[in-house]
């Protein structure tokens, strides 16, 4: 059977995703807080691809499955590293739709030192992608992790959207 070029697009179309996050803080290094970050996200055992920022119009929001080790995750994510204060990452997410009809989500991500302003961030993010495409926006959700680190230890904060087959 010949496929279209579509058909052949097709199977790289996400059809679920899922959202996590995680913190973590180390003495050993920024890569253990890093990994510590990934395994309270539910992830240290994937392999993370990073992608920009578009969710398929039929995607649906599912809990994070469990994963083989070493599976490939497609990703828009946010982390941030530090080694002392208070440290966050955010990512957020809204549909959208077209004068159209067409509908599809949008995701950014964010950093910083509180939830607050990460937040802000998120929300003008998202409608500076918004204005770009021409989408009028539904409600925003969004993910906020920080984490204080102490004086002498490294930290990592981290927040992901993750496409699913």
């Amino acid at each position: 059977m010949v496929k279209t070029k579509m058909e052949r697009y097709l199977r790289y179309v996400p059809t679920k995703f899922c959202v996590v996050s995680g913190s973590a803080i180390s003495k050993l290094s920024r890569l253990n807080a890093f990994d510590g970050a990934l395994k309270r996200a539910g992830i240290a055992d994937c392999n993370l691809v990073q992608v920009s920022s578009v969710i398929p119009e039929n995607a649906k929001l599912v809990k994070l499955p469990k994963l083989p080790p070493g599976t490939i995750l497609f990703t828009t994510f946010a982390k941030m590293e530090g080694d002392s204060g208070r440290i966050g990452a955010g990512v957020a997410w809204s549909w959208g739709n077209k004068k159209s009809g067409a509908r599809h989500g949008i995701v950014v991500e964010a950093i910083g030192s509180d939830a607050e302003s990460i937040k802000i961030k998120l929300n003008e993010r998202l409608r500076g992608m918004a204005d770009t495409r021409g989408l009028k926006l539904e409600k925003p959700i969004m993910r906020v992790e920080c984490v204080d680190v102490p004086q002498g230890r490294f930290g990592c904060a981290f927040s992901a959207l993750i496409f699913l087959p």
